[in-house]
């Protein structure tokens, strides 16, 4: 059977120099083919039992084939602490840390480790606290029969699919061999150099029986020859989850072949994904701790001393503080996914899998129903276009993969509601990794704007104090329907989506608190738009601390205007190029980026797909969206560099913008420039308290002005 791409990318890493034999520099072995037959792949055939029969006993005595009496090794990791939504955004880096673990093993199966590094950086403000030692250790033994996760905190213990013995879990006696099911699902061949045949690596699928039991559901890879365990990357089954924060728990243990005998420990990942169990705020937080292993020095004479006391302890304080780290402390933030989608597509895949095996049962252990609150203003908003809007959400998950939320409230200066419902699975008809959305809106407002002028719960205190709204709203109701491709590289979507479109109108003359009267809302033309929405993505590899996400959006459409005499339908194309790189430091103190968007429509033009710009959220230093078209471009670059990583990052920053010139009626309706024309500015500013807020001041070159800006970072703009 051919190697699976998620087998054979897996596996090649295991066999690098450092793995082969001892410290060894012979290249990596070659990957071949290796055959299984169609009746060995279904689900508890003899072949498969046998084999994982194999596995127990080589458990059992903890070698492969000859003697190994002890090892020492030393392990490095990275401990990651960060904030990760559900919209593809990046995740938000909330703590670092790096630690340094001496490994000692004696036969039969003693154990000590010794914490001889530990440093930490945070880059979010959290309070004081201590991982589970299982993010700081390594599993020397592939857990044993009972899986434990934070020391039975997250997990509190689920039969391990090759336990010899039966355990006790919850007060019931479990055997793994009345717990699983399991298949082979494929196979790998290696050449390893001084091996004169071929390391054939079986993956071996398992699930419960019954997805109410505490177990795992993922794949084990066994050595055919020994029995032995290569790899195991696998989840939990919501039974199994102990702390009711815990949505998914992800564990990948990889090893290495020694002296041409010898699978042991060389790379364990453990991700621990939570969110709030009673509300759905389409974030979660997750703790992804990385440990690498090296150094292995086979059969060295160890006393049996060395193991009496605690199996984990630690060096004094002053020594953890200095140890000396062969890696900087952020430097592996990119390579591990924090810095885009490299580590998403691996869990979408997981996931896929998950759904697959254990029939879409759920895999979560969060509520399937919850309160749904997507941002703080989905709760309280206001603008002149409603005034005060009251809100709430639900949400519900009943299978791995499947989510319908829906979310709704009233305006009540307008007296209209508004509602919005959505259904997210996998597509049908591929390999699991695809998305398809289907939701419905009424009474949603959109913005004109290319860029929000601040955040909505900014606005909202803006419009209450100030009189000032930012936003240049359009109201819609509407259908639509896409799929989404999941993948690093190359990716697209495709949908339709039918929308009425409607002018809003200035419900709200005066704020409470402000004298002067809010600005005229500018006006739409009322219509249907029936439009086929395709876009192209492709996203760098972040690997080199330099990422690239470039985005084509094409939107072929047909639209029918409302009111207007003779009545017409015309067909319309918009299009949209947008552009952003990145490059950071590899300590991560200096950062710089580089934003492009270009768009451009054709056809009927109706108003609302020009787009303003100008001013806050696009070019500080300029009158606010004094320029408009349905063509033009915008270009920002920024740099920013650490002077104290709490209390203040410098930033500067080049903004520019460019617009054709609008159509006559278009520019007299919403009062823009009416030739067009470029907007240029520059400032400088600085981040305050880990930069979650921006000062500083810009100016408008050649025209502008000096403007001062207050915003929180942008990042958090989503939320707000």
């Amino acid at each position: 059977m051919r190697a699976a791409s998620i087998l054979g990318p897996a596996l090649l890493h295991l066999f690098l120099p450092s793995g082969l034999s001892g410290n060894a520099t012979a290249p990596p072995g070659s990957h071949l083919e290796a055959q299984v037959a169609a009746e060995d792949t279904t689900w508890n055939s003899p072949r498969v039992l046998a084999l994982l029969e194999q596995g127990r006993a080589t458990r059992s005595r903890f070698r492969a084939q000859g003697e190994l009496e002890s090892y020492t090794a030393l392990s490095e990791g990275h401990i990651y602490f960060y904030m990760d939504p559900e919209t593809g955004e990046d995740p938000l880096l909330i703590r670092a840390d790096q630690v340094a673990v001496q490994l000692y093993w004696k036969a039969p199966n003693l154990t000590r480790q010794v914490i001889v590094g530990l440093r930490e950086e945070r880059r979010l403000p959290v309070r004081d606290f201590r991982y589970y030692l299982d993010r700081l250790t390594v599993v020397q033994n592939g857990f044993g029969d009972l899986v434990q996760v934070g020391g039975g905190l997250d997990v509190a213990g689920a039969p391990h699919p090759l336990a010899v013995m039966p355990v006790v879990v919850g007060g019931e006696i479990l055997d793994a061999r009345q717990v699983y099911d399991a298949r082979l699902r494929d196979s790998v061949a290696v050449q390893l150099p001084g091996r004169p045949e071929p390391v054939t690596i079986y993956e071996v699928e398992v699930r419960p029986r019954s997805p109410g039991v505490p177990a795992l559901v993922g794949s084990i890879f066994l050595d055919r020859e020994t029995g032995a365990v290569v790899r195991m990357d696998f989840t939990f089954t919501p039974a199994a989850y102990t702390d009711p924060r815990t949505d998914q728990i992800h564990i990948s243990l990889d090893h290495g072949l020694w002296d041409g005998e010898y699978w042991l420990p060389r790379e364990q990942r453990i991700r621990v994904r939570r969110e709030v169990p009673e509300l759905d705020l389409g974030v979660g937080t997750v703790i992804q701790a990385v440990m690498r292993v090296s150094g292995y020095e086979l059969n060295p004479p160890l006393e049996d001393g060395l193991f009496q006391g605690s199996p984990v302890v630690t060096v004094p304080e002053v020594q953890r503080q200095h140890y000396p780290f062969r890696e900087g402390l952020l430097e592996r933030i990119a390579e591990e996914g924090l810095e885009g989608s490299l580590r998403r597509v691996e869990l979408a895949e997981l996931q896929a899998r998950t759904r697959q095996m254990i029939l879409d049962a759920r895999n979560s252990g969060l509520p399937p129903f919850r309160f749904h609150l997507p941002g703080a203003s989905s709760l309280v908003s206001y603008r002149r276009s409603r005034g005060l809007g009251l809100g709430a959400g639900v949400s519900w998950t009943p299978s791995v993969g499947v989510s319908a939320r829906a979310v709704g409230g009233y305006h009540l200066a307008s007296g209209q509601p508004h509602l919005r419902l959505g259904v997210e699975r996998p597509a049908p008809g591929g390999d699991g990794l695809g998305r398809l959305r289907v939701e419905g809106w009424w009474g949603q407002e959109s913005d004109l704007g290319l860029a929000q002028g601040s955040p909505e719960l900014v606005n909202t205190l803006s419009a209450l104090a100030l009189g000032r709204d930012d936003t240049d709203p359009f109201g819609s109701h509407g259908l639509a329907a896409h799929v989404k491709g999941d993948g690093s590289g190359w990716g697209g979507e495709a949908g339709g989506r039918a929308e009425w479109i409607r002018s809003a109108t200035r419900e709200v003359e005066l704020s409470p608190w402000a004298d002067d009267p809010f600005r005229e809302v500018r006006p739409v033309h009322d219509g249907l738009e029936l439009s086929i929405p395709l876009a192209l993505t492709w996203t760098g590899s972040p690997a080199a601390r330099r990422t690239r996400n470039v985005r084509l959006t094409l939107q072929p459409g047909l639209w029918r205007a409302h009111g207007l005499e003779p009545p017409r339908s015309e067909t319309t194309l918009r299009t949209r190029l947008k552009l952003r790189e990145s490059w950071t430091a590899s300590t991560y103190d200096t950062q710089a980026h580089l934003s492009l968007s270009l768009w451009r429509a054709w056809g009927a033009l109706p108003p609302h797909h020009a787009v303003l710009l100008g001013g806050r959220g696009t070019v500080d230093g300029w009158s606010y969206r004094t320029l408009g078209s349905h063509g033009g471009g915008s270009i920002t670059g920024e740099v920013s560099r650490d002077i104290h990583p709490v209390w203040m990052r410098l930033h500067g920053r080049v903004q520019g913008a460019w617009v054709e010139a609008p159509d006559p009626s278009l520019a007299q309706a919403w009062d823009i420039r009416p030739d067009g024309g470029y907007a240029l500015s520059v400032s400088v500013g600085m981040g305050v308290f880990y930069d979650i807020l921006r000062v500083g001041v810009a100016r408008g070159v050649g025209g502008g002005r000096w403007s001062v800006f207050l915003r929180p970072d942008q990042a958090w703009w989503s939320w707000l």
